[in-house]
Order: structure tokens, then C-alpha cells, then sequence
């Protein structure tokens, strides 16, 4: 179990399925580090293809998971829900791609 790797993971499934800027990468990276204890990021390549045919993030999640059994974190699901909304788009930012996508039916 890599958890480096795990988090370059959910960054990168964040970056393609969740619409992560790519300017936030690193201020997430940073925060996940910390709440993993980590003191630095893993820094050799992923897989991208992998993570691209994903369509929900619980191949990742069950990553994550695993390690915090190992270190016996309690609370396993909680912090999974903790990290997931720290990567997902803010409802406001939901409501304006709604909104966006309703605007660009109207004028086909």
C-alpha cells in the first residue's frame, strides 16, 4: 500500500471526473498530505488511463480505506466523506454548470 500513490490518485480522479482546477492541485495535494501525515508527494508517474475509465472513485477509496485501517484510524467512513468533499466541486460551482449545460441545450 502506497498511500502517496492513493492520493496522487484521488487528485488526479478529482482533476478529470470532478473538475479539479488544475491551479488547486497543490493546496489539495498539501492538505491531504497533512491529514495523512505525509511529508511529501509521491513523484513518479500514474496511471491515467486507469483512473480516466473510472466512473465513481471507490477503487481509490477502498485504497484509502485500507490504510486507514492499518494505521487504525477511527471514524474510516467519516474521513472518506471528509476527503471526498474536500474534493468535490462546491455547490455553487455544480449550480453554475447546470446552468451552463441548460444555456448550451436551449440554443441547439
Amino acid at each position: 500500500m502506497n498511500i502517496k500513490l492513493t492520493i496522487e490518485k484521488l487528485l488526479e480522479y478529482a482533476r478529470i471526473h470532478l473538475n479539479l482546477n488544475e491551479i488547486d492541485i497543490i493546496y489539495f495535494r498539501n492538505i491531504l498530505l497533512n491529514k495523512f501525515g505525509i511529508d511529501a508527494p509521491y513523484e513518479n508517474d500514474i496511471d491515467l488511463k486507469y483512473i480516466n475509465n473510472l466512473t465513481v472513485p471507490d477503487s481509490i477509496l477502498d485504497e484509502v480505506r485500507e490504510y486507514l485501517v492499518l494505521i487504525n484510524e477511527d471514524d474510516i467512513e467519516l474521513k472518506l466523506i471528509e476527503i471526498m468533499g474536500l474534493l468535490s466541486p462546491l455547490p455553487s460551482a455544480v449550480v453554475h454548470k447546470v446552468n451552463e449545460l441548460e444555456e448550451k441545450e436551449k440554443g441547439l
